[in-house]
C-alpha cells in the first residue's frame, strides 16, 4: 500500500489498528495522518512515520512503547486531541529523530525527565490542563507553547546546561509562551531569561565586526502585570527616557512589556510585531534616530509580561549620553501598551553568570576593542568557547 497519507476510518467499528496494516506500507511514505473518534488502541509500529499526527481520537488513551531504535523514524509527533495521559518512559531515547512534539488538549500529567537527552526543538502543550510541571528541556529546544496549561506551578530551568561549554546544537535563542498559566512560578523563567539574555549578547558582541548578522532573540509570556525588577528602567505607558553615565558600555537591549491583547490569536507562537524607535543623543549634541522593530509572543489576556531581547551595532551608542525609545503596536493588533521595562545588556551582566571573565584574553574571535576602552579597559575571555 504504497504512498498512503491519509488514513480515515469513520464507520469501520474499528477500534484497534492492525500491526499488518503499517507494516504494509512503504518506509518511504513520510506522512500518515489518523482521524477515528473509536480508535483505541495502536501498535508499537506506528512510529515508522517521518510525520505521524493522529487527531481526533479522543479515546485513544495510551502511547504503545516504541521498539527498537533502528525502526522509529518519526520526526514531528502530534497528538492533539486524544485522551493520552502518559509518555513511554523510553520514547526520548528511542525516537532518536523526533525534532517536534504536539501533546495540546491531551490529558498529559507528567513529561519524562530524559526529555533533556533528546533533540527536541519544538514542545506544544496548549491546553495540557493537568500537567503541574515541566523539567529541564534539551539545550536543542526552540519553542515551547504551554499556554492554557492552568495547573502548571513549576518549570525547570537550564541555568547549569547552559554554563557548560555548548555544541553546535545548542539554541540560544527560544520563545517560550505560558499565557494564561495563572499558577506558575516566575523565578526559574526569569533566571533563565537573564542566562539567555547575556549569552545573545555576548555572542554577537565577540563577533567579529564583518559578522554582525541577525542573531538570535529571546521571547517569553507569563501571566502578570509587574515589570520584573531586573529591569532597570520602568515606566507607564509606551515611552522611556535613559540618561547614560560615562562608562556605559553596553552589548544589547532586554526589553519588557506589560500588554493587554483584545484578540484571540489561534495560533502557536504567532509572532505579535511592535514598533519602537530609538532616539539617540551624543555628548557634542548629535541626534539620530534607529529603527528598533521587535517580534512578541502574543496574547489574548487582559495582563501579561513579555520579554524579550535586541542586538545592534554598539558602535551606534559609543558617544551618546542620552536615549528615548517609543514603542507602537498594530491598530489591527488590538492591543494596549501599559508598561514598559528596559535593561542594557552590560559586560558584567556576563560576568555575574560566569560567561566571560575579567581574568583572561579573548582566544577565539576578537574583543570589541577592548569594550571601548570604557569599561576600565576589561578584556573578555570567552570561556565557552
Amino acid at each position: 500500500m504504497p504512498n498512503l497519507r491519509f488514513l480515515y476510518l469513520e464507520g469501520s467499528g474499528i477500534k484497534k489498528l492492525p500491526t499488518s496494516l503499517l507494516e504494509n506500507l512503504t518506509m518511504n511514505d513520510e506522512v500518515l495522518l489518523i482521524r477515528y473518534k473509536n480508535l483505541e488502541l495502536i501498535p508499537p509500529n506506528i512510529y515508522n512515520k517521518i510525520h505521524l499526527r493522529i487527531i481526533g481520537c479522543p479515546k485513544l488513551k495510551s502511547l504503545p512503547r516504541p521498539l527498537s531504535r533502528g525502526t522509529n523514524l518519526v520526526q514531528r509527533l502530534c497528538l492533539t486531541g486524544t485522551s493520552v495521559s502518559q509518555i513511554p518512559n523510553n520514547l526520548f531515547s528511542c525516537l532518536t529523530f523526533l525534532l517536534y512534539l504536539e501533546l495540546s488538549r491531551t490529558n498529559i500529567r507528567r513529561i519524562p525527565e530524559n526529555i533533556k537527552f533528546s533533540k527536541l526543538h519544538g514542545l506544544d502543550i496548549r491546553g495540557c490542563t493537568f500537567l503541574q510541571s515541566l523539567p529541564e528541556l534539551p539545550l536543542t529546544i526552540e519553542t515551547v507553547d504551554a499556554s492554557g496549561c492552568t495547573s502548571l506551578k513549576m518549570v525547570s530551568n537550564l541555568l547549569i546546561a547552559l554554563t557548560q561549554p555548548p555544541t553546535d546544537c545548542v539554541n540560544l535563542g527560544v520563545a517560550f509562551s505560558f499565557r494564561d498559566c495563572l499558577k506558575l512560578e516566575h523565578q526559574n523563567l526569569m533566571s533563565e531569561f537573564q542566562m539567555r539574555a547575556s549569552l545573545i549578547a555576548t555572542e554577537f558582541a565577540l563577533r567579529k565586526t564583518t559578522d554582525k548578522s541577525c542573531p538570535p532573540t529571546t521571547e517569553m509570556c507569563y501571566p502578570g502585570d509587574n515589570i520584573p525588577e531586573w529591569f532597570s528602567y520602568r515606566k507607564k505607558g509606551r515611552s522611556i527616557n535613559i540618561r547614560l553615565p560615562c562608562n556605559s558600555n553596553f552589548m544589547g537591549f532586554a526589553f519588557c512589556f506589560i500588554l493587554s491583547c483584545m484578540k484571540d490569536y489561534e495560533w502557536a507562537l504567532q509572532q505579535l510585531p511592535l514598533n519602537g524607535k530609538i532616539y539617540v543623543k551624543t555628548f557634542d549634541g548629535y541626534e539620530r534616530h534607529l529603527p528598533l522593530p521587535l517580534q512578541l509572543l502574543p496574547s489574548n489576556a487582559k495582563n501579561h509580561v513579555f520579554m524579550t531581547t535586541f542586538m545592534c551595532n554598539v558602535e551606534n551608542f559609543y558617544s551618546a549620553v542620552e536615549m528615548s525609545f517609543n514603542f507602537e503596536t498594530d491598530e489591527e493588533a488590538d492591543v494596549k501598551i501599559k508598561r514598559c521595562g528596559i535593561r542594557l545588556l552590560h559586560v558584567q551582566d556576563a560576568m555575574e553568570f560566569g560567561i566571560i571573565s575579567s581574568h583572561f584574553v579573548c582566544r577565539k574571535s576578537n574583543v570589541v576593542n577592548d569594550c571601548n576602552t570604557r569599561t576600565s579597559s576589561v578584556h573578555i575571555y570567552r570561556n565557552f568557547v
